[in-house]
């Protein structure tokens, strides 16, 4: 995902947009990201709205950071997930449990792994406006 949000930022577009452009008639691609790191799948891209990315699987080492002009919600389906929220030099850990959140600006920088042996199920939403906060925002 990381090359993808690349190509996307040189493009002036969001990777849900390209997974949306990649997809069949049957609806968006399903991406395998890494071998290590799982699959990515679109689930609702709404150019004027929310975008619903759900990942199955994440790194168990943070990558690099991710800044965006879009708000986020960071849902955790299943198993244990540690995010990372960097603003001004400083940072926060969260780790969330399977039916917890965190919210943010994508302005502030931004990483998630998978923590423990159980594979997570995560889900990003990406909103064009403001997000309500969740329960470790």
């Amino acid at each position: 995902m990381r090359s993808l949000f690349r190509i996307a930022t040189a493009l002036g577009t969001t990777q849900q947009s390209l997974l949306a452009a990649a997809g069949d008639d049957d609806g968006p691609a399903d991406v395998q990201v890494a071998a290590d790191a799982g699959r990515a799948r679109l689930l609702l891209h709404d150019p004027g709205g929310a975008d619903v990315t759900e990942f199955a699987g994440a790194p168990t080492e943070f990558l690099e950071f991710f800044r965006h002009d879009r708000a986020e919600l960071l849902y955790v389906v299943h198993g244990t997930v540690e995010v990372e929220l960097r603003e001004d030099g400083v940072s926060r850990l969260v780790t969330l449990e399977a039916r917890e959140s965190v919210t943010y600006d994508g302005g502030v920088e931004h990483r998630f792994r998978q923590v423990g042996p159980r594979t997570c199920v995560v889900l990003l939403v990406h909103s064009a406006g403001p997000l309500g906060r969740g329960n470790d925002a």
